[in-house]
């Protein structure tokens, strides 16, 4: 989202602009405009592979020999990797964004060590880099990474969804991947200890390796027929729009353009107090951070639940933050003028 958001609003200024992919073109990617190419790429793959990762630089580097741009934007540590290992030689503006450190949290102690040594080195080749969360900055800074022309912090933002007008019936919405740092697992087991007499529902958007194991953990639980697993979803504005609280259980995170989403709707937000989190969810302001523990979060989605007045005045605030904050357009012109500044 954040890649084709900004993709989109640099065709329209008139940008001529190439988005070079790894792997089967996503569906988010299904758009057209005269301004846009998009070029699949062999050998990008996601798994590190030592003979296919040292063919998706040679690869890349041809690409930007033929393209020649006037700044290489870079989005995930794999890409990020890949794309300035190939831009060295090329004396080509290069600006990495970084949606979560390699080296956060939830991540084993060697390969921490490891992936900060690689940013490490790659940084200073690099012009710019931009952090979506301050968290994210502070990392880099304390293992000493730093470009070229300094290290920025934009955060995500969406572009205006409607706000909820309708007050619906008691429903919680958790939209992700099934797939690690996720925790859906956490929310059904917190979902299972809610009293049955809050007749609440719990929907589960999104799709991942993990799914079935979720939809057994349901049956398992005995919660099965008030759980909809609604499957990967282009569009989740209305599960939004039906939902009475969002929900976000995780290991570890950047700034989750999910719980922005949320805010946009007008939701009271539960998420774990994990990476960037804590800079779009104000503890009993418009949501709750919380550990990742079952019985904690059965505790605050029942406050919730159970005080209407409450419930409203977080869903409110949720909003109001989102327009105070974190608007696609804010993003677009701070990372614009990152661009502008590298190349000069």
């Amino acid at each position: 989202m954040h890649l084709m958001s900004l993709s989109l609003s640099l065709a329209e200024d008139g940008h001529d602009v190439f988005i070079l992919y790894g792997g089967k073109r996503h569906k988010g990617y299904d758009v057209q405009h005269e301004n846009i190419t998009f070029i699949s790429l062999v050998h990008l793959i996601h798994p590190l592979h030592a003979i296919e990762d040292v063919k998706a630089v040679q690869e890349v580097h041809q690409r930007f020999r033929e393209l020649q741009p006037d700044i290489i934007a870079l989005h995930s540590s794999k890409a990020g990797t890949i794309g300035r290992l190939a831009a060295k030689t090329l004396h080509i503006p290069t600006v990495f964004t970084a949606h979560g450190w390699a080296f956060t949290e939830g991540i084993s102690r060697n390969k921490r060590r490891l992936y900060r040594l690689v940013e490490k080195g790659l940084a200073t080749q690099t012009d710019a880099i931009i952090a979506v969360s301050h968290y994210d900055a502070n990392l880099a800074r304390r293992a000493h990474i730093t470009a070229k022309k300094g290290l920025y912090v934009v955060h995500n933002g969406i572009v205006g969804m409607e706000q909820q007008k309708i007050v619906p019936t008691k429903n919680i919405v958790m939209v992700s991947r099934f797939q690690a740092p996720k925790r859906q697992d956490l929310v059904l087991e917190a979902f299972a200890l809610l009293r049955t007499d809050l007749n609440v529902t719990l929907t589960l958007v999104g799709d991942g390796p993990l799914k079935a194991a979720a939809e057994q953990q349901a049956i398992e639980l005995g919660i099965a027929e008030r759980v909809h697993f609604a499957g990967d979803q282009q569009d989740v504005s209305s599960y939004l729009m039906n939902a009475s609280i969002f929900v976000l259980m995780s290991d570890f995170e950047g700034l989750p353009i999910s719980i922005i989403e949320a805010m946009a709707v007008g939701l009271p937000i539960v998420a774990s107090d994990v990476g960037g989190v804590h800079e779009l969810v104000k503890p009993g302001y418009n949501g709750y951070t919380i550990r990742n523990d079952a019985q904690e979060l059965s505790k605050y989605l029942t406050k919730i639940l159970t005080d209407d007045k409450v419930r409203k005045i977080l869903a409110k605030q949720s909003r109001r933050l989102f327009e105070q904050s974190f608007q696609f357009r804010r993003t677009y012109q701070q990372t614009i003028a990152i661009y502008e500044q590298v190349r000069c």
